[in-house]
């Protein structure tokens, strides 16, 4: 009777096992790029935790590989690795085959991959997977480089602004890596005509139509970045979240909020998370978050980061868009910067964070003259590590 009870108990509990839904992996982003268009757009997917149909990674790790991005994000139409195992051939219908010295090449993070199944590149929530056709060089280096693109988040109708390209070297093909390098001779398009970056990589562009506009930058080599959007307006136009001159008050509860903070509304940070640890040289990039209802209307939101490690200390300057160094550690003593009027944002950082604590504010502003003056940590404050 108890070996019948025994066994009953084991059997239900293999059974709920069985049955137990999968937790979800890291939430990565996936982007193809093919030889003269964007097969898939920058996408961001949420892995299992389970090896799922299709993988062709095999070990305990498999639900974390490139390869099971891959998969996901395309729907399986690629290869799998094709008959070379880690050698991708084809990605949604478009095949390399180093017939004429062009194949598929794997970045993660800008940094040259390992390939598809590598427990080395294993995916953390915020990674990038790129995929593009790169043309190897006689001495088998890379000439098609991951470039990106940052711009503010905001432009004034008329008025030049400054844009950054940087791309990404990997001067041997060595996996891992990635060196960050101002994209001289990069073309910016989606502004009045294109313009050229400088050495420094950067350019002026000057928008004019109201509302989001999309900038991309790209190489002569036929590197493209991922499509930044900024909003153009005067601030009172009614544009990307501003008022409109003349405009009635709504009506509705006084211009301020109640709650923890009393004076502006909180943000929600969403891509960083409190504690989060990364990996050295995989730090997050992408600061987003979400602005909470504002009765008084949304008029800024501003950001601050500092950084300290070991005994030195240092902020990221919006302006020159680089972490500078301090004489005394802290968030107070980091300066602000804007991250745009709407009540979500989505700032990109020039490269991955360095080794270092990192502590992350978001204020907000209403157009009642409130300002965010309390933070609350994993809200509107995180606190994280690199390395």
């Amino acid at each position: 009777m108890k070996s019948q009870l025994l066994t009953g108990v084991i059997a239900g509990a293999v059974a709920l096992a069985t049955a137990a839904p999968a937790i979800a992996g890291p939430t990565v982003s996936v982007r193809i790029e093919g030889q003269s268009a964007t097969l898939l757009p920058e996408t961001t997917v949420t892995l299992p935790d389970v090896k799922a149909p299709g993988n062709p990674c095999s070990g305990p790790n498999a639900p974390r590989t490139v390869g099971a991005a891959l998969e996901q994000a395309t729907g399986g139409s690629w290869d799998r690795g094709g008959p070379q195992g880690n050698f991708v051939q084809e990605i949604l219908g478009e095949s390399h085959t180093f017939a004429n010295n062009d194949y598929w090449a794997g970045w993660l993070n800008e940094k040259y991959g390992n390939g598809v199944c590598s427990d080395i590149d294993l995916l953390q929530s915020g990674d990038r997977v790129l995929y593009l056709v790169d043309i190897s060089s006689p001495t088998y280096t890379p000439t098609v480089l991951p470039l990106t693109l940052s711009a503010p988040a905001t432009a004034a109708p008329g008025s030049p602004f400054t844009v950054t390209a940087t791309e990404y070297r990997s001067e041997t093909g060595t996996p891992g890596e990635g060196t960050a390098t101002p994209a001289a001779g990069a073309t910016i398009t989606g502004g009045a005509a294109p313009v050229t970056a400088g050495a420094d990589g950067r350019a002026a562009v000057t928008l004019s139509a109201r509302g989001p506009a999309t900038l991309r930058a790209s190489t002569a080599s036929g590197s493209r970045s991922v499509p930044v959007t900024v909003c153009v307006t005067d601030g009172n136009d009614g544009f990307c979240g501003s008022g409109t001159p003349g405009a009635p008050t709504p009506p509705g509860p006084p211009p301020s909020v109640t709650g923890p903070d009393a004076t502006a509304a909180f943000a929600k940070i969403g891509s960083v998370t409190e504690g989060r640890r990364y990996a050295r040289g995989r730090g997050p990039r992408r600061l987003t978050g979400q602005v909470d209802p504002e009765a008084a209307g949304v008029k800024d939101v501003r950001v601050r980061l500092s950084r300290t490690n070991a005994k030195q200390c240092s902020r990221y300057d919006g302006a020159r868009e680089r972490l500078v160094p301090t004489r005394r550690c802290g968030i107070k003593n980091a300066r602000t910067f804007s991250v745009g009027t709407n009540t979500t944002f989505d700032y990109l950082l020039p490269a991955s964070l360095p080794t270092g604590r990192y502590v992350l504010d978001v204020i907000v502003l209403d157009r009642a003259g409130n300002q965010t003056t309390t933070y609350q940590r994993g809200r509107n404050r995180v606190v994280f590590f690199v390395g």
